[in-house]
């Protein structure tokens, strides 16, 4: 079993990475991978051996970036990506939390001074074209992350994606996707010859029902999904 799409207090989750890793273990996932949002912090405390002895499971770079596309704000999963050069990349192209509340407060006055309950918030994003580069950029691959969680013109628009832009594959196991779902997000991808991926996207207390490798209970993601972009390595003993 593995679970790619995992969150920590590094971003939105509650959990820390000692606790992250510890119950990936009790529950014996082979692979993890910690997407945190915008951020990459969280594989800092991975460099302490003691810290990483928890699990002894495989653990692939991760990250969930957000997004523009259409003027819609949706969210790109990157893996397996050189993690210096993401660094680098994200510090450069997105903001602390406390420099957007100045942006968002500059775009307030200056864009929509007479409708200030309403900020578009993809402007202040890097766009689908630019986050996919950067990604293969940095030697990663590019998934689209749940992709039943946007607005239906994203679903209307899959075949323009792939057709205009270079995404890799797509999230097609997401604990909020039906069997019908994920079975239609599996053979467009063997369809168009795309990469799989998967996950519970664990928020520990901050997600209901999402639980680390099995997400409301049914998810159950094989490591075969993802030999075609990831080999595995031996699990240590």
């Amino acid at each position: 079993m593995i679970d790619l799409h995992i969150h920590t207090t590094y971003s939105d989750g509650s959990c820390t990475i000692s606790n992250v890793l510890k119950e990936a273990q009790s529950k014996k996932i082979s692979t993890i991978s910690i997407t945190d949002h915008n951020t990459v912090s969280a594989y800092n405390e991975l460099e302490n051996n003691e810290i990483r002895s928890l699990y002894k499971g495989n653990i692939i770079n991760g990250c969930e970036l957000l997004t523009s596309y259409n003027g819609e704000l949706i969210d790109v999963l990157a893996y397996n990506f050189d993690m210096q050069l993401m660094l680098s990349y994200l510090n450069a192209n997105y903001l602390t939390l406390e420099q957007k509340h100045v942006k968002e407060a500059e775009m307030i006055k200056e864009i929509y001074p007479k409708s200030p309950l309403y900020i578009d918030r993809s402007l202040l994003y890097p766009s689908l074209d630019k986050t996919l580069s950067a990604i293969h950029d940095v030697g990663g691959v590019a998934f689209l992350a749940h992709t039943f969680a946007y607005s239906e013109a994203i679903v209307s628009e899959l075949e323009n994606i792939i057709k205009e832009y270079k995404i890799d594959g797509f999230e097609c196991y997401h604990t909020t996707f039906t069997k019908e779902q994920t079975q239609y997000l599996l053979q467009f991808c063997n369809d168009y010859n795309l990469f799989k991926s998967g996950g519970s996207d664990f928020h520990g207390e901050n997600k209901i029902n999402h639980n680390m490798g099995i997400g409301d209970g049914s998810l159950n993601i094989n490591e075969d999904l993802i030999k075609d972009w990831y080999e595995q390595p031996q699990i240590k003993k």
